[in-house]
């Protein structure tokens, strides 16, 4: 969700590159792996921000990933675990934002509206600076 909401915020003057930290399967289509997670909910909310994420990839976060970016953010819930590369990192944002898979249609909403504001507050720093 973050990183295509963030590049519809973005209006292509920056650009976001989605990766996760702990993947729990292969890297694949998000619309695969739909029977499996319940993410159907996610990728209906995104639908009505008129974004189509399901043929997303969802990708493992490596080292030179991270190296490479210029920022990084973590939407994790606070009892995440993140890759100890990443600890102490200062490229790193956290963003406790808790996971919506398995939950309601209407928490899916939720996360996805808290996630945008984070994403807006962001852009407008990085506006500013």
């Amino acid at each position: 969700m973050a990183e295509a909401l963030f590049n519809k915020e973005a209006n292509g003057e920056i650009e976001a590159i989605s990766a996760g930290t702990k993947l729990s399967g292969p890297e694949q289509p998000i619309e695969e792996i739909v029977p499996n997670v319940n993410i159907g909910d996610v990728i209906e909310v995104m639908r009505e921000e008129g974004l189509d994420i399901s043929k997303n990839i969802r990708k493992q976060l490596t080292k030179e990933m991270a190296d490479s970016a210029d920022k990084i953010i973590l939407t994790i819930d606070e009892r995440d675990q993140i890759p100890n590369y990443l600890i102490g990192n200062p490229k790193v944002i956290k963003w406790h934002v808790i996971d919506p898979k398995g939950q309601s249609l209407e928490f899916t909403r939720k996360s996805r509206d808290q996630i945008k504001g984070l994403i807006k507050s962001l852009i407008k720093d990085i506006s500013n600076n």
